[in-house]
């Protein structure tokens, strides 16, 4: 009688221990299989062909699944600030909220990013700002090269400017028409000797 009744409490201690190993498998397996942070996401996978069955109890709007919906970190380019998605959002969808004149800075992991205004200030002196949009803040790029007998106006800033063909009795030099000095004439912007 003793000993039938230890080998009972022993099978039954057993099948607790066992029951509680179980659950604690489960539980591990759901955070790490069931569950992202913000800046990943859980590749959606819950097909009945692929896995069966998901998660009971998954967060809002996410489909964790019992085979391999590892937390996956959103790529280059991407971002996600909610916990528990199924997929990153476009950082390039994101800058459609920013107005001319600005980009999206800092976008990615776990950040939509900020909108900031496009720097033109930061070039020089025969440059400007080309190609800040989206999410790029653009480069300096030297003012286009006029043909001969016109300058280059207004380039800078974010503008390249134009190409101004100096009108008769004046000739191209530098940023501006110079009107024809004595003993030369001027036509379409170039000047010539008279002798």
């Amino acid at each position: 009688m003793f000993w039938s009744s230890i080998v009972t409490r022993m099978f039954t201690f057993g099948a607790v221990s066992w029951n509680l190993i179980a659950l604690i498998f489960t539980l591990v397996n759901y955070s790490i299989a069931g569950y992202s942070s913000c800046g990943q996401y859980i590749p959606s996978c819950c097909t009945p062909s692929i896995c069966g069955t998901c998660y009971v109890g998954c967060p809002t709007g996410s489909l964790c699944c019992a085979c391999p919906g590892v937390a996956q970190s959103c790529s280059i380019g991407t971002y996600q600030e909610q916990s528990g998605q199924e997929k990153c959002k476009s950082c390039e969808n994101a800058a459609q909220q920013c107005g001319a004149g600005l980009y999206l800075r800092d976008c990615g992991g776990c950040s939509q990013g900020i909108c900031v205004s496009c720097a033109s200030s930061s070039c020089g002196g025969g440059s400007y700002l080309k190609g800040c949009s989206g999410v790029s803040p653009g480069f300096c790029a030297s003012c286009p090269s006029c043909p001969e007998g016109s300058y280059s106006s207004e380039c800078g800033g974010r503008s390249p400017g134009q190409c101004v063909v100096c009108g008769p009795g004046t000739y191209a030099s530098g940023l501006s028409c110079i009107p024809c000095e004595e003993g030369f004439y001027c036509v379409n912007g170039l000047k010539f000797s008279c002798s």
